[in-house]
């Protein structure tokens, strides 16, 4: 069950990113008129916005609101599922004492001088045994917990006595 509290912070946060995303679609905005007005591309770093506002989207396509929903989607889906990665992980590696020795044994030396020294991506992907529960993790956790749609761009498909028509 949800607390209050527990939902009060879920509303932050969606408020959080929903205020992140506003500002930097704004940012996006002014960098493409601020183009448009010099006649120059802009040599700032580029992002998602900055490409849909540089493409060939209709206007109506550019509606802030729209732009956030866009974002908060990007968000959870890029959180959600790497988050419940990550508990999966985390339970095998807690509920298996071998599991967890095991690991321990092989992050020791890489891990000598953490938090001082945070190892390098590199040095972790020489760890065999690191490298197998992470994708141990991800082939046994589970994704999308519905249908995702489907469409055939270029040709009509036949199953049985239906067609679905292409696209």
């Amino acid at each position: 069950m949800i607390t209050a509290d527990a939902c009060q912070k879920l509303s932050e946060a969606k408020c959080m990113s929903s205020l992140l995303a506003t500002v930097h679609i704004a940012a996006a905005k002014e960098a493409k008129t601020k183009s448009e007005v010099s006649g120059q591309t802009s040599t700032v770093h580029t992002s998602l916005f900055r490409h849909i506002f540089s493409s060939e989207m209709p206007p109506s396509e550019h509606a802030v609101e729209r732009l956030t929903k866009e974002a908060e989607v990007l968000l959870g889906a890029g959180t959600v599922s790497t988050g419940r990665t990550l508990d999966f992980i985390s339970y095998y590696v807690l509920a298996d004492r071998n599991i967890r020795r095991r690991l321990e044994e092989e992050l020791n030396e890489v891990m000598a001088d953490y938090p001082r020294i945070t190892p390098k991506l590199v040095e972790l992907e020489k760890l065999d045994y690191f490298k197998a529960l992470i994708k141990e993790g991800l082939r046994f956790s589970y994704g999308v917990m519905h249908r995702l749609p489907r469409c055939s761009p270029d040709q009509a498909i036949q199953y049985k006595e239906w067609t679905i028509p292409k696209g």
